[in-house]
């Protein structure tokens, strides 16, 4: 990893995101970005800050001009801050970290997003559009790479083989854990 520290104004990050459609993806991001009509951009200082800002963006058609409806929500991101997916090779920036599993970085690119997750009950999130995960004393995101269930978020309770040496234990990491969204980054 390069001691290098990588740092990027918000003008230099919404020119990057804007520019996206001229450069040369995958079947699968060229899709996404084309079809998406709601974004979310995270911006960190540099690439092992620990935090950084949301902006929330949304289009009512893939002809129209992204508007910002959200900015600056503060966010957590990777305990060791950010590194670039390997899913996102051709449009990755020079001198980035390059992510590896069990780094403790979170993924840098383009993703679709999963479901939500925190500590409130359904009833209080009846407003989202995607799946809720209600976070209880028995959620673990299993990390073990030798486990089954690796890379999932799991109850416990429900399984009757634990087959893993390492976990998260969600309900402990408060208030980071309040509210949070899944990444789908290597979920196969």
């Amino acid at each position: 990893m390069s001691s290098t520290k990588f740092s990027i104004t918000l003008l230099q990050v919404l020119l990057f995101f804007f520019l996206l459609s001229t450069l040369t993806f995958g079947k699968e991001n060229s899709q996404l970005i084309e079809n998406s009509r709601q974004m979310l951009l995270v911006i960190t200082a540099d690439e092992s800050a620990q935090t950084g800002s949301l902006y929330v963006f949304k289009r009512e058609a893939k002809d129209q001009k992204w508007k910002i409806i959200m900015n600056k929500i503060q966010v957590v991101v990777g305990r060791k801050g950010l590194a670039w997916s390997s899913f996102n090779k051709s449009y990755a920036f020079p001198n980035f970290p390059k992510k590896i599993e069990g780094d403790n970085k979170s993924p840098a690119g383009v993703f679709p997003l999963g479901a939500c997750f925190g500590f409130a009950n359904e009833s209080e999130m009846t407003e989202l559009k995607i799946p809720y995960l209600r976070v209880t004393e028995l959620t673990e995101c299993i990390d073990d790479q030798n486990s089954k269930y690796y890379n999932n978020i799991v109850q416990r309770d429900t399984i009757d083989n634990l087959d893993w040496d390492s976990s998260e234990k969600m309900h402990r990491i408060d208030p980071e854990y309040k509210l949070g969204v899944i990444i789908n980054y290597n979920t196969q």
